[in-house]
């Protein structure tokens, strides 16, 4: 499960292997996910119905 949830991530949010393992519980609000991407830059994607439903 939990490797379905890193490939679901990767794949869904489109984010790099370095944002996905910066990530804390506090990045992840209901309907968005803050990253930190290139350059200490922050921006918020949007959670997708399917990947809400892995995450629970």
């Amino acid at each position: 499960m939990r490797n379905r949830l890193i490939l679901m991530f990767l794949v869904d949010l489109g984010i790099r292997n370095l944002e996905l393992c910066s990530l804390t519980h506090i990045d992840i609000l209901q309907t968005t996910i803050k990253i930190k991407g290139k350059g200490n830059k922050e921006r918020q994607l949007y959670i997708s119905p399917l990947l809400k439903k892995y995450m629970i």
